[in-house]
């Protein structure tokens, strides 16, 4: 028998491919409940379907804001943070490999208390970003934004 988390962490790993089939959330929530049973809550599964879901509707916009400019309201996904941070940012940190002249992209995501500009936040959390996905021989380039979540109930 799985346990909750493991069933949970597959679950979440089908939303978006299910959300691109163009599953509404009623259906995901059918489809995991006859492939996994019971054991996961409905109302823990609409909160994580619509915090992806929401994340991959808000892409087209955070990808196109301009980079000096503070994002509204209406760019941010809100949500349950599983932080004390308002903000949450998601992203693709860019390296090239100096010898092959290769791109590689790496997931990443940062907390902060203060909503500020795409540049802002590559600043403050660049170096990090770099040191902590950066194989040798590759320079990191810059992020490419793709989400910003903000804790629903905290004041903007």
């Amino acid at each position: 028998m799985a346990t909750f988390g493991l069933i949970r962490a597959q679950f979440i790993s089908m939303v978006p491919m299910m959300f691109n089939l163009g599953f509404s959330s009623n259906r995901m929530i059918r489809q995991c409940r006859t492939v996994f049973g019971g054991a996961y809550r409905r109302q823990t599964m609409l909160q994580d379907i619509n915090e992806i879901v929401g994340r991959k509707t808000k892409q087209y916009f955070v990808e196109r804001l301009e980079r000096t400019v503070i994002p509204h309201r209406s760019d941010m996904v809100e949500t349950y943070l599983r932080s004390a941070s308002r903000y949450r940012v998601f992203g693709n940190a860019t390296y090239v490999n100096i010898k092959t002249n290769e791109e590689r992209m790496a997931p990443m995501s940062m907390y902060s208390d203060r909503l500020q500009t795409l540049d802002t936040w590559e600043e403050m959390y660049g170096e990090e970003v770099e040191k902590e996905n950066m194989y040798e021989g590759e320079v990191f380039m810059g992020i490419n934004f793709t989400s910003i979540e903000h804790q629903a109930g905290s004041p903007y």
